[in-house]
């Protein structure tokens, strides 16, 4: 009766050992998925600032206005895009795990622990007069909005969320818009710790 015991153990045990020595040669031997060195933090370079019109078809499209486009004031959106450098090599080595998921990859993505950098200030400037309130050079920042917050609390937002993709949601709306039928171009003056950044929108027109 011990002996019959003492070879059941050693069963299992032999059967264990066989699975996780074969998982792992099949992780290594199967799995063409390798990680690439990574940079751990983003900065934040190029901007622009494009004018767009959002409307239903019947789904929601957000559309880039051409330069010199007339878009209507229902419909008028800003899109603040940047573009980004990485820094900080920081490798992860491929992981593989049998439990949660076969041969799966859980490599790490440029900049995923942020930015270097907080952000300090953002200043929309009208190019040419805006309206009667509001003149050439003049900044409208109370007019902008990032989802519904204003400029002082989007950059809370900013510092806080740390996150490369948190301006691709960002849609930039105006409370009163500029007077009808006259050209108009917006400039934008963003400036970080390290570094400062200019954009300015294409000319565009608005129409009721």
């Amino acid at each position: 009766m011990l002996n019959q015991t003492s070879r059941r153990k050693a069963t299992i045990s032999f059967l264990w050992i066989s699975f996780f020595l074969t998982a792992s040669i099949i992780s290594e031997a199967c799995n063409p998925c390798k990680c690439a060195k990574t940079e751990r933090l983003f900065r934040t370079e190029k901007a622009d600032l494009g004018i767009y019109r959002e409307y239903a078809k019947p789904d929601v499209v957000i559309q880039e206005v051409s330069d010199s486009g007339k878009v209507s004031v229902a419909e008028f959106l800003l899109k603040l895009n940047f573009n980004y450098s990485y820094h900080s090599s920081n490798d992860r080595p491929f992981q593989f795990s049998v439990f949660n998921h076969a041969m799966a990859c859980d490599c790490r993505m440029n900049g995923d622990e942020g930015s270097d950098e907080k952000l300090v200030s953002v200043q929309f400037v009208t190019v040419n007069a805006y309206s009667s309130t509001f003149s050439a050079s003049d900044t409208i920042n109370s007019l902008v909005r990032f989802n519904g917050s204003t400029i002082p609390d989007f950059i809370v937002d900013w510092n806080k969320e740390n996150d490369q993709f948190y301006m691709m949601k960002q849609k930039i709306t105006l409370t009163q818009m500029p007077d009808m039928e006259t050209w108009q171009r917006l400039r934008v003056e963003i400036k970080f710790e390290k570094h400062s950044l200019i954009a300015e929108s294409g000319v565009f027109w608005l129409i009721p």
